[in-house]
């Protein structure tokens, strides 16, 4: 049979369309069959988690940043130091803050700066432009700067 005769038989035949139809969806079974069974014969990665520091939550870290600032407590209800102590001068710089005070048993002026322990045991906690915060054995106190008086003005 040379390919005229075979093309006028596939013109004239019934079952070549049907024919071919079955062998198009065999084609397609045979795809979609091979590309499934890859995806299921793939091995699974088994996975290990360990764990090398705690997982700390988010609110926790959020929390610690501090956005706003830290928390101070009320400062304006701190007790007066009884330390013979008088804050001559402030200088508020962060972490490098330092007062003048001076020692009134001994007439004696000193720069101190943050956690620098004064004359009578106190240590130096916090400075403010007006005052400063002292940690006298546990408990804070605060040593204001002496106001001005009107005999101070004139003179």
């Amino acid at each position: 049979m040379d390919t005229q005769q075979l093309l006028q038989f596939a013109k004239t035949d019934q079952r070549v369309p049907l024919i071919l139809t079955c062998l198009l969806i065999l084609l397609t079974m045979t795809v979609f069959v091979s590309n499934v069974s890859y995806l299921i014969a793939l091995p699974t990665p088994q996975l290990t988690a360990t764990l090398t520091q705690p997982i700390q939550p988010t609110t926790t870290r959020i929390a610690n940043w501090h956005l706003f600032g830290d928390y101070q407590a009320s400062l304006a209800n701190l007790p007066a130091t009884q330390l013979q102590l008088t804050l001559h001068g402030t200088d508020v710089a962060d972490a490098y803050s330092s007062a003048l005070i001076g020692d009134m048993n001994n007439n004696n002026q000193k720069y101190y700066r943050l956690g620098d322990r004064v004359p009578g045991g106190a240590t130096l906690y916090k400075v403010f432009p007006h005052y400063v915060i002292l940690n006298h054995n546990g408990t804070f106190e605060i040593l204001k700067l002496p106001l001005p008086t009107i005999s101070n003005l004139t003179n």
